[in-house]
């Protein structure tokens, strides 16, 4: 029996979470902390999205994914999800690095879930276009438009995480793709996101500049 790839990723996202949080030692030896980038500990720009600061907010960000999951993801392959998450998480740490100086410290799901929220909603779209989803993608650019106090910088940091990932698999539903769609597996998805990736950079920095 095939097991639905929406429930496989909600799962990853929630044993991963929940595993971490149990770890004493992972708020010093996880999360995103500038000084620690600097000496070389590059695992963090993944691993800080599975750190949670207390039970409140590894609940919330657990619900968000359940709810993204069950509510946006239409048709999408598991390798696509965790291509959206991994994706949304390494573009969230790269924007706080590069664009965001005055970051210091950053813990929690909440960029990669605006990642998985535009990459499905953005592929479901393109796939039937219907109010639902376009709904999804208006309520999401309205809540990165609006940032709340200390947030800002990651909200502009979701904005980057969630539509590379979205862009790259719009891309390649669409007629201009014919000769990366002959591209397979592995290849084919990092020309996408690099691809993606570009695009985004500028999307962000304009974003920045406001």
């Amino acid at each position: 029996m095939k097991l639905n790839p929406r429930w496989l990723t909600g799962a990853a996202l929630t044993l991963s979470s929940l595993a971490v949080y149990v770890w004493p030692n992972a708020m010093t030896a996880l999360i995103w902390q500038r000084d620690a980038l600097a000496e070389g500990q590059w695992w963090r720009l993944i691993t800080a999205h599975f750190v949670h600061l207390n039970v409140r907010h590894l609940l919330w960000n657990l619900l968000g994914a359940w709810v993204i999951c069950e509510l946006l993801w239409d048709q999408l392959e598991l390798h696509e999800g965790l291509m959206l998450c991994g994706a949304s998480a390494l573009g969230v740490s790269l924007l706080l690095w590069f664009c965001q100086p005055a970051f210091f410290w950053y813990a929690g799901l909440s960029g990669v879930l605006h990642g998985l929220w535009a990459g499905a909603a953005g592929a479901a779209w393109c796939r039937r276009p219907s109010l639902f989803f376009s709904g999804a993608l208006i309520l999401l650019l309205g809540k990165l438009a609006w940032p709340v106090g200390s947030i800002a910088g990651m909200a502009v940091a979701s904005l980057w995480g969630a539509h590379g990932p979205c862009l790259a698999r719009l891309h390649r539903d669409s007629p201009f793709s014919f000769k990366i769609r002959r591209c397979q597996g592995a290849l084919r998805q990092s020309a996408l996101l690099c691809q993606a990736w570009l695009v985004n950079t500028a999307t962000a920095l304009t974003y920045l500049s406001f």
